[in-house]
């Protein structure tokens, strides 16, 4: 496509994922080209982060479905598809950068696991993954969403050892 069109669906996309991320009291840490890295509670405490996070993941791949018509109009030519990862963990909270150019930003390992996370969503044929400790955290702290298919044990590339995925979309 036209780089013009490129952008108009690009900033269609984002608009809608901030919204969504917002309502549901996340943060945009950053937009990575057609990434978007947000953090729940690493800025504003929150003691139900995890279930907000997943909340979310859930309700970005349902309303982006919801919506093509709107990516339609923008000139996608075909169904947009996302996909989406949750990892919940410890993380740093901070600026880099140089005098002349800081940002805020996380980092730490669940933001690596997300990543690796969100990456495994094509190999598995899935639209949002999270790990089975970050699910469990979720239910813990009042997430009521519909129960999600177990994947124990799966090798996913750029992590370690074995994740026992959690298939949210």
């Amino acid at each position: 496509l036209p780089p013009e069109k490129v952008m108009t669906v690009l900033a269609a996309y984002q608009e809608l994922a901030l919204e969504i991320i917002q309502e549901e009291g996340g943060r945009v840490d950053k937009f990575l080209g057609d990434g978007i890295l947000a953090t729940f509670g690493a800025v504003m405490p929150s003691s139900t982060y995890a279930a907000d996070a997943v909340r979310t993941s859930r309700r970005l791949v349902t309303e982006i479905a919801a919506q093509q018509s709107r990516f339609t109009k923008a000139g996608w030519p075909e169904l947009l598809r996302v996909g989406t990862a949750v990892a919940a963990g410890s993380i740093m909270v901070g600026t880099v950068g140089s005098t002349d150019r800081l940002e805020f930003t996380v980092i730490g390992d669940a933001v690596n696991r997300a990543a690796k996370l969100e990456d495994a969503n094509k190999h598995q044929r899935s639209a949002a993954l999270t790990d089975g400790k970050t699910y469990a955290l979720a239910r813990e702290q009042g997430y009521t969403g519909p129960e999600a298919e177990q994947r124990p044990a799966v090798l996913v590339p750029g992590l370690g050892n074995p994740v026992d995925l959690v298939v949210l979309a």
